[in-house]
């Protein structure tokens, strides 16, 4: 074997070496601990706050384990939204940063536009990393970088983090009263009003059911500005009774896409398709008919 080939075996040799060694090492490295912005479960936290500059403040509070906005509205909240915001508190911390190291104002930490409180836990949102689009989060001394999977959530109207439902969950429907029709609860089952309406005791239960478990596609403030819809609305109103006397009391109004169910004693309303509308207005044996008032 000449010098050449007794070189390059001796460097192969020495590679094969050197990439074991790496194997090994990489192999038996211990991999560094997560850490997290706080420690903080979602089954610790009991209230949110939230605080936005250009919006008024907005309070969660669990109840029953049940999430429910007490203020700007008093109303159930999205649970599934509210699920995902609770994620915040387990963040993956990916750097952190001592408040005496950087600059608060730079990163729009001295004057932020959105903050929030799990409990007594203050997290304020910075800007974002450059690099990466990570957020800069501050708790007390300490400023960390996450994954921004939450602002999102959050930012704008307390609406958005409204429950779509309808009515309240588990509520039982003692009478529904339309404009041309009411149905009533009795010792013998659903009674109707008119009773000449050739409807089964099974459509008449699907068409409470479709009270029920009615979701809106989305739930907006009431304006405050009078429009055309305004009249329609004082001509149809729906009344919804359960045990409780005061009943939940909706106005109708609409557009070419949609049907809209105003309730004015807490400004809302309530979006839906137009098909998913006309089962709330139509018993299911009749045609369409309530929703475009004269």
């Amino acid at each position: 074997m000449n010098k050449r080939n007794v070189l390059n075996l001796g460097l192969a040799l020495a590679l094969a070496g050197l990439v074991a060694v790496l194997a090994y090492e990489s192999g038996n490295k211990i991999p560094e601990k997560s850490v997290l912005i706080t420690q903080l479960t979602p089954t610790d936290i009991q209230k949110i706050v939230i605080e936005q500059s250009r919006h008024h403040s907005i309070i969660l509070l669990k109840t029953a384990n049940q999430w429910q906005m007490s203020t700007p509205y008093n109303n159930q909240a999205n649970t599934l939204r509210i699920n995902k915001l609770l994620a915040l508190a387990s963040a993956k911390s990916h750097a952190r940063y001592s408040v005496t190291d950087i600059n608060l104002k730079q990163l729009k930490l001295s004057a932020p536009d959105l903050t929030i409180y799990f409990n007594d836990s203050k997290l304020i949102f910075g800007t974002t990393d450059a690099i990466k689009g990570y957020r800069y989060i501050q708790i007390k001394d300490t400023v960390h970088l996450i994954t921004d999977r939450y602002s999102h959530l959050i930012r704008g109207q307390a609406t958005k983090l409204l429950s779509p439902a309808l009515l309240p969950e588990n509520m039982a429907i003692t009478k529904l009263a339309l404009p041309d029709l009411t149905i009533q609860t009795s010792d013998t089952g659903w009674k109707t009003r008119p009773d000449n309406k050739p409807t089964s005791a099974d459509q008449l239960q699907q068409f409470i059911d479709e009270w029920r478990f009615a979701r809106a596609l989305r739930v907006s403030k009431v304006k405050t500005d009078t429009n055309s819809n305004s009249t329609a609305n004082k001509k149809i109103v729906i009344n919804v009774y359960s045990d409780s006397n005061k009943p939940f009391t909706f106005n109708l109004t609409h557009t070419e896409d949609e049907i809209i169910l105003l309730r004015k004693d807490i400004g809302l309303r309530y979006h839906f398709s137009i098909e998913a509308g006309e089962r709330l207005l139509n018993l299911p044996s009749t045609k369409p008919g309530l929703t475009r008032p004269n």
